[in-house]
């Protein structure tokens, strides 16, 4: 069952025309009425009533937010690298890819796990973790 329109809440059906923000030109009567308070001011149209609506949204209320920051969890064994390994140093290269790495031709980088980095003796190579 729809709740019927009532001049405190606008019909589901009511089309925005314009929103405008607190400075722009319409909005300046509710901006002297509200202050700082309005964030904008948006006008519609009512089809069933064939009604011009101006609804405003109000910033009632600003704290802090309470959200967590996340924290940084440590580089795990199984986790991707990317390691840089020079086109002269073949026997590097070579030793990464029998540790498992993949050569990623658009980072122009060897990808492969801390684990297989560490096992080829390749961490101080590592450029950039995903």
């Amino acid at each position: 069952m729809q709740d019927k329109p009532t001049a405190h809440r606008p019909p589901q059906d009511a089309k925005v025309l314009k929103k405008l923000q607190p400075t722009q030109a319409g909005a300046q009567r509710w901006r002297a009425l509200y202050g700082d308070q309005l964030l904008c001011v948006r006008y519609r149209h009512d089809p069933t009533r064939d009604q011009r609506l101006v609804t405003v949204e109000l910033l009632v209320e600003a704290r802090p937010s309470r959200r967590r920051t996340p924290v940084p969890r440590s580089a795990g064994p199984q986790d991707p690298v990317l390691v840089q390994i020079r086109y002269g140093e073949a026997q590097l290269a070579a030793q990464a890819k029998a540790n498992g790495a993949r050569w990623d031709a658009q980072a122009r980088l060897w990808r492969m796990t801390r684990e297989q980095a560490e096992r080829a003796g390749l961490t101080a190579r590592i450029r950039t973790a995903e």
